[in-house]
């Protein structure tokens, strides 16, 4: 390759805004491939932007084409390098048209899956964050587009919350302008479904910012928020506990409303993640007669839609209802569940084995069958059917979303009918979490597996078997209590109820309370009851107040400074 001699024979002018230091192509390349930078790049060293802008966005321009190709004249870390480099020198106070060129090559180049880590690792996201000022929407908007491709890939997502894109991307959802709300909320929807991190990061920083923007008068918007949502709302640690659940039921409910009577679009996609949310969000009594109050007749017509995802996610609305509410209130659903064939449906995972070729239609199945288990119908099917021992398999088995929607179904058996929970404990299922907890407990998390995610179902399991099966020998194993024990320092409020939960249980009980207290479980107890109160201290509290049934626990609390 020979330069152009223009541009080999060009020397840095006085005053060319701080570049005497430009290198010839390849120059101080270090190990990395000589590659020679497009010629676009090149012609940008030779100008400056505070006394030709115009000549110097021309220039930027023809390189963002090149860069919007994503081909191999920009696939190159050398090239990318250098372009941010020179974009990095740009100053805040240079002009907005000159900042939103520059900004839109970073965009272009973030296009490109090979070259996001060169962008974050190279300081990309603090550039054109610097370079967006409050108030311009156009340079602010090719930020905000940058950002939602980066977090598009789970290896750069994170990058996101420790350089303060997070915050920018929040801030810019209550945009007026269209483009930019629509990418900033674009962004944060990528970043809660690629990273558990920057999930847990924005839902306790703008979960209610989300849940606004359901009335935006943008349709791509409020699409991205329902899909943020419908994610937010599945996980204990990325569920805000101040964020009202009744509330997120009916705008959510009403959001469906407003597009099935044509006053707002909304795409088959987006209300089936709705209808999800839904569901997921009806927890108890209250949520559940919200919901049933501001239906009014919704329900009936999305059950027999044409669409098969919406016809499903309805199904699953209706199911959370009948959970949670009497039946006299709620029979006017009932039928709505026995003709669509769904409660079968569901009970066919009965018949299917745990294999790699059915995983997807063997959890779906599964996941069907938990908000069904209320129903007696479907209690008397599952034990004429040999579900306690069959479910069992699936415990065990290596497919880990298998693996959940079992325990989840386990745990609501469980809690709503002691035969049957008698019955899955004692086939293998409390031998599984005995044999289970104290490994997750070793783990640390990553991209791929969250431990205290697999704890927290344990924990849930195990709290919905002690009740009826406290004389199991896994509760009189002194290890597995003391896991259960240690398991209280965990940082998910949620964890921490369900162990204290079943170390009152145990309490209650001679042997088992016996155990507890040599292990030393009433004492790290007592160091979570603290003034300020929270659900942690709460739980214990109530778990402690067991020990009228255990004079050895009465003693454990004394001598623990308990009374006081």
């Amino acid at each position: 390759f020979r330069f152009p001699p223009a541009v080999a024979n060009a020397r840095p002018q006085q005053g060319n805004w701080g570049m005497n230091d430009v290198r010839r192509v390849g120059e101080g390349a270090g190990n990395e491939a000589y590659v020679p930078f497009p010629e676009e790049l090149l012609s940008l060293e030779q100008i400056s932007p505070l006394t030709d802008k115009d000549s110097f966005i021309d220039a930027l321009e023809a390189f963002n084409d090149i860069a919007a190709e994503c081909g191999p004249r920009t696939a190159n870390a050398n090239v990318v390098k250098k372009a941010l480099e020179l974009i990095d020198r740009l100053p805040s106070s240079a002009d907005s048209s000159v900042r939103e060129s520059a900004c839109k090559v970073v965009a272009s180049l973030s296009h490109d899956e090979r070259l996001r880590s060169i962008i974050c690792a190279s300081g990309g996201i603090k550039t054109v964050l610097r370079l967006c000022k409050d108030g311009e929407n156009r340079i602010a908007t090719q930020v905000a587009r940058t950002l939602a491709n980066l977090a598009t890939s789970s290896f750069t997502a994170d990058w996101l919350r420790d350089e303060g894109a997070l915050q920018f991307l929040i801030k810019a959802t209550t945009s007026q302008s269209e483009a930019l709300a629509d990418w900033a909320t674009q962004g944060l929807k990528m970043a809660i479904i690629t990273s558990s991190f920057n999930a847990e990061w924005i839902s306790r920083r703008g979960l209610v910012s989300l849940f606004a923007l359901l009335k935006s008068p943008f349709e791509g918007v409020r699409e991205n928020v329902v899909s943020s949502l419908r994610v937010l709302v599945k996980n204990e640690k990325t569920m805000d506990p101040s964020m009202n659940r009744s509330q997120l039921v009916e705008g959510l409910i009403q959001t469906i409303k407003d597009s099935t009577r044509g006053n707002v679009r909304m795409s088959n996609q987006a209300m089936e993640d709705a209808l999800s949310a839904i569901a997921t969000t009806i927890r108890d009594k209250d949520t559940a007669v919200t919901a049933l109050s501001c239906e009014d007749g919704l329900l009936f017509g999305l059950a027999s839609s044409e669409e098969e995802g919406v016809r499903r996610e309805s199904i699953f609305v209706i199911a959370s209802i009948q959970c949670y509410v009497p039946d006299e209130i709620a029979s006017h659903l009932l039928p709505l569940l026995t003709s669509s064939g769904a409660i079968e449906d569901a009970l066919g995972c009965l018949e299917m084995s745990a294999t790699p070729s059915n995983e997807m239609a063997l959890s779906k199945k599964l996941e069907l069958l938990v908000p069904f288990v209320k129903l007696e119908y479907v209690q008397k099917a599952f034990l004429e059917r040999k579900g306690p021992e069959k479910i069992i398999a699936f415990l065990r088995c290596n497919i880990g979303s298998v693996r959940e929607q079992t325990m989840l179904v386990c745990t609501a058996f469980a809690s709503l009918h002691d035969e049957i929970g008698k019955k899955i404990a004692a086939g293998g299922a409390l031998a599984f979490i005995q044999e289970s907890v104290p490994y997750l407990t070793t783990l640390t998390s990553n991209a791929q597996f969250d431990p205290e995610k697999e704890i927290l179902l344990h924990c849930r399991m195990l709290e919905a078997f002690v009740r009826t099966s406290h004389n199991h020998s896994a509760f009189k194993d002194r290890n597995f209590t003391t896991v259960i024990k240690n398991i209280l320092a965990s940082p998910t409020d949620a964890t921490v109820a369900c162990c204290a939960n079943v170390l009152a249980e145990l309490l209650c009980h001679a042997v088992p309370s016996r155990i507890v207290v040599d292990v030393g479980a009433i004492g790290e107890m007592i160091k979570l009851v603290q003034p300020s109160g929270g659900s942690k201290a709460l739980a214990v509290v109530r778990a402690l107040a067991c020990i009228e049934k255990s004079e050895d626990g009465a003693k454990a609390v004394a001598a623990a400074g308990g009374v006081t």
